[in-house]
């Protein structure tokens, strides 16, 4: 079974690209383009991973990722934060919040998916059928 990914991001063409990119591999993707969004579909749809910026719009990318980190029902979905902030401070920071992985803009799309695959195998929810 594909794991279902949540993209949160504000940049329209980069959800739709990544969307793509994903779904080509074989993932069911779902998106937002804020904060206040992006968690409520988290509650509503429980993906397997999030790929989530840190500079949206209504709640901040680290904020999002510190409140599913404190609930206990979404505190095992790994989030990986794709952003444009590259400041060592930013990203001891988010990872502080518990994220999993930090890729920054432009990213390699190879080895982004390549972590999505590895965050999903280890949290048992699988890669992608064929």
């Amino acid at each position: 079974m594909a794991g279902r990914i949540l993209i949160v991001d504000d940049d329209p063409s980069l959800l739709k690209v990544l969307s793509m990119r994903l779904e080509r591999a074989g993932y069911e993707v779902d998106t937002a383009a804020d904060g206040f969004a992006g968690l409520e579909k988290v509650r509503r749809d429980r993906p397997n991973l999030i790929i989530l910026d840190l500079m949206l719009p209504e709640v901040d990318g680290c904020k999002v990722c510190r409140m599913l980190k404190f609930d206990h029902a979404y505190q095992n979905i790994p989030i990986i934060v794709l952003t444009v902030k590259n400041r060592p401070e930013d990203r001891l920071q988010t990872m502080e919040a518990g994220a999993s992985a930090y890729f920054t803009k432009p990213y390699a799309s190879e080895e982004l998916l390549d972590e999505v695959d590895r965050q999903l195998t280890l949290t048992g929810a699988g890669a992608p059928d064929g």
